[in-house]
């Protein structure tokens, strides 16, 4: 391909589009924001204790108790996440934040991958029934 050729400028967007065209975007110039930050924050760590704590709810709502397991989890994943925070100057230095631009990849992998991997070990635990209720001893 030459190029000036048509493929070759919409391979280039959506290759910008897929992987970014800045390392360290600002959410305001003049802040001291940085949106990679504000992805792996949000969208990575809060998002998951969000939903480790929905899945905690759920189950102390109707199961009317928490089976160990989900709270061994909540319990893994809440440290987990203080310790990301604790010990974040570390993170900073990994491959991911300062060698890869903020593009889809980036954000989706923030917002969408990471909450939804990290959660599959607790869908499993929703179907059960506290050994005490009366729909388990039915069988």
């Amino acid at each position: 391909h030459h190029p000036s050729s048509p493929d070759n400028n919409l391979s280039t967007l959506i290759l910008q589009f897929y992987t970014g065209l800045e390392f360290n975007p600002r959410i305001n110039p003049i802040s001291l924001y940085d949106a990679k930050m504000f992805c792996y924050i949000f969208g990575g760590v809060l998002i998951q204790i969000l939903l480790t704590s929905f899945f905690l709810l759920h189950l102390s709502q109707f199961n009317h108790s928490f089976n160990t397991s989900t709270l061994i989890y909540f319990i893994l994943m809440s440290y987990w996440c203080f310790e990301y925070f604790y010990h974040e100057h570390v993170h900073l230095y990994t491959y991911d934040f300062f060698a890869e631009r903020l593009g889809f990849k980036l954000i989706w992998g923030c917002f969408c991958f990471y909450p939804f991997f990290y959660t599959i070990p607790l869908w499993p635990l929703l179907s059960l029934t506290p050994p005490s209720s009366p729909s388990s001893s039915s069988f």
